[in-house]
Formats: C-alpha cells, structure tokens, sequence
C-alpha cells in the first residue's frame, strides 16, 4: 500500500516537493565486513539509502548523480569512491588497508544500493579497527550497523558521529 502511495504522489506532485513528502523516518546504513580465508582477502558489502547517499554527495558538489538509473552519471563510481575511500576506513593489525571499489547495485526494494569494496593480501588478522563516518555530516540520526566475521567469529558494531570508531580482536 506504501509503494502505491508513493507512485500516486509522483504523478501528482511536482517531484521537487515529493522530497519533502516522502522522507525515511530513520538513517540507517548496513554493512557486512568478512575476512575470506580462502581469498586472503576483506571483501565489504555496504546498503546505502539511495537519496540518502546522493544527498551527502550533492554537499560535496556532487550534485544529480541519479543513482542506478538510465540518467547516471557516466563517472559517477568516481565520485562514490571518492567519499567512500574518505568516511571508511579499515585498519587490521594496525596497518590501514587499501579499498578497493568493486562496483554497486541497486537493491531490491529499489530505494537502496549496495556498493562492494574488497582489500586484497590481508593474512591472519587478529585485530581490526574501523572508522565508519558514512553519513553521519549529514543526519544528527545517522546509524551505521555493521557485522563482522572473520576466524569464525562474529561482531555486530553500530557507528554514531560521536562514536565513530570501533576495534575488534581476535585470538
């Protein structure tokens, strides 16, 4: 019922006061970091929302990336690894490791998209730690869950802006 809604207002509404209309009540962004004992590698998979995201990138002078659209900005990735590579970052036994962008998809409910980072060459970690700004210059609300599993273990971390860093250890 939400969805027709929506669509309703869209074709009754000038789409620059649907904004205002149809707002998210919360700011959550959700991510799974995973150590790939196989691979040697971190791979990441972030869900961000879409107008969320285009939002803090538009502040940075980003603006109208339309995001998982036919109308996306050809260098678009660009801009996304740019901000990305600047509100997360991932250090393991103490060494900052280097993200790289795998690319992004849009996800299914449509209002999201997952973007997938990867580090290559990460042997036997035993600590992490990770500073995780996503968002939070934009939303006072802004909460950034993350899980968290490597050595067969797993940890759930929520990121505020006043709480932005977090360390996990493993023996």
């Amino acid at each position: 019922m939400h969805i027709l809604y929506i669509l309703l207002l869209s074709l009754l509404v000038p789409s620059h006061q649907l904004d205002d209309i149809v707002e998210h009540e919360f700011h959550l962004s959700k991510s799974m970091l995973k150590y790939s004992d196989s691979e040697n590698a971190i791979q990441i998979s972030l869900h961000l929302f879409i107008d969320d995201f285009e939002l803090a990138l538009a502040e940075k002078g980003v603006d109208s990336l339309h995001l998982c659209t036919t109308m996306e900005k050809k260098n678009a990735d660009e801009y996304i690894e740019r901000y990305l590579t600047e509100k997360l970052q991932i250090s393991i036994n103490d060494s900052i490791l280097q993200l790289n962008y795998l690319g992004k998809e849009i996800s299914d409910d449509l209002a999201g998209v997952w973007v997938y980072l990867e580090a290559e060459n990460v042997e036997n970690p035993s600590s992490l730690e990770v500073t995780n700004r996503l968002l939070t210059e934009m939303f006072e609300d802004q909460r950034n869950l993350m899980n968290v599993s490597a050595n067969n273990k797993e940890d759930y971390l929520m990121f505020t802006a006043e709480d932005n860093t977090k360390i996990v250890t493993w023996e």
